[in-house]
């Protein structure tokens, strides 16, 4: 299918002229380019031409609109952590650009209090956490055992239920700190570094690539990138449970349950055999098609809400690029996209630049899929702690679509 409509076609699809189509142009509503054949010529991207039909006919079919709100509709609650717009992705108002240069710790404490805290507000809260109460299988996946271990954390957890800021900010480092600690029984246990004043990328960092200190940043940027996304599915089942007033623990046992699912971040699995499968760039389209042949699994390349390429996609890629010039990885990526008719150079979406990643620094099997959710529970945990302050539950409205009652 092509990317763009023509004036004509987009104004036809919109059942207005086509000086209000350049009127939409021009209010940022429809994004237009040069066309490559005629550089003279204009061309309008069909997805924003398709979600501006979809909106106007929704205004005029009110049930519709309702109905479609949980499936990429209209938003159904406000939230001032995340906002995504134009191609960016930004926490508290601050562009992921500027945040990847900063420590995880840094973001953690900007998502859940709104503003900026000293790191020493996070390290604090360690005091007296001891990690080693909690075990863990360590034949478990790292997933697996960030997954296990929280209901027990949950029961080891004092402040579990102090809903006050301060003691839910205290309560999310050490779920974190437990998260990685986790995470880390992947590769070589490490100990804490001295007085617990050690960020968590170092710590996975000495578990997973112990004598290579250039994978720290690699880390550190792959957690901060996937923090938060907005109400994604995970984000959203945190949400719901936190509005019933469970703990903190509990919202990010509902986020990571959500994100076991294919749909969500254990797709980096489904990416994993699909590179493990083709073994080189130049068998990827022949595995794709196979694949496809099977009725496999699809893989996703773009992302709905950034037509132009991912922005963490990119961030993680560019590390790639700089750190690993030479990882196969790389032209694995420029493959799977001329496989799936993308431009060249597009930013996959994060689950894949996750794997490029994780496979580029040789981390531990299932690398990707702990740093999605690692990452992803400050996100869990900033969401939950606005939800409690709110103080309002969630329960949405089914609409019936069954069989009536005889006395109806």
């Amino acid at each position: 299918m092509a990317r763009y409509l023509n004036a004509r076609e987009a104004a036809e699809y919109l059942g207005i002229s086509r000086q209000t189509l350049y009127a939409y142009v021009s209010r940022g509503l429809i994004r237009s380019a040069p066309l490559e054949k005629d550089r003279r010529a204009r061309g309008y991207y069909r997805e924003d031409v398709v979600a501006l039909k979809a909106r106007h006919d929704r205004r005029g079919n009110p049930d519709e609109a309702v109905r479609s709100a949980l499936y990429w509709g209209a938003p159904v609650l406000d939230s001032s952590i995340t906002l995504i717009r134009d191609g960016h992705l930004y926490y508290r108002g601050v562009d992921i650009e500027v945040l990847v240069d900063s420590p995880l710790e840094a973001t953690a404490l900007l998502l859940w209090s709104g503003e900026e805290q000293p790191l020493s507000a996070f390290f604090a809260a360690r005091k007296n956490l001891r990690l080693e109460s909690i075990s863990t299988e360590p034949s478990l996946p790292p997933f697996e055992a960030m997954f296990a271990m929280l209901p027990r954390a949950a029961y080891d957890e004092p402040g579990a239920y102090d809903f006050r800021r301060g003691a839910m900010m205290e309560t999310g480092v050490r779920i974190v700190t437990r998260l990685a600690h986790a995470a880390a029984g992947a590769g070589e246990r490490v100990a804490p570094l001295p007085e617990q004043d050690w960020t968590v990328a170092e710590y996975l960092r000495r578990a997973w690539s112990p004598g290579r200190p250039e994978v720290l940043e690699a880390i550190e940027k792959a957690l901060i990138v996937c923090a938060d996304h907005e109400l994604n599915v995970s984000t959203f089942c945190a949400r719901c449970v936190a509005s019933a007033r469970a703990s903190l623990h509990a919202a990010v046992i509902a986020g990571m349950a959500a994100l076991s699912g294919v749909r969500h971040g254990r797709h980096t699995e489904q990416v994993e055999a699909l590179f493990d499968e083709a073994g080189e760039a130049g068998a990827i389209r022949e595995t794709l098609s196979a694949w496809q042949r099977r009725g496999g699994a699809s893989i996703d390349f773009s992302h709905p809400l950034y037509p132009d390429g991912d922005p963490r996609g990119r961030i993680l890629m560019e590390i790639v690029r700089r750190l690993r010039p030479a990882a196969p990885e790389i032209d694995m990526i420029e493959a799977l996209a001329d496989a799936l008719n993308l431009p060249r150079g597009r930013a996959p979406v994060v689950d894949v630049a996750l794997v490029a990643l994780a496979r580029a620094f040789d981390l531990p099997r299932g690398a990707s899929l702990a740093l999605f959710a690692l990452g992803r529970s400050l996100g869990w945990i900033a969401h939950a702690i606005e939800q409690i302050e709110s103080d309002r539950g969630i329960r949405p409205r089914a609409r019936y679509v069954g069989i009536l009652p005889k006395s109806v």
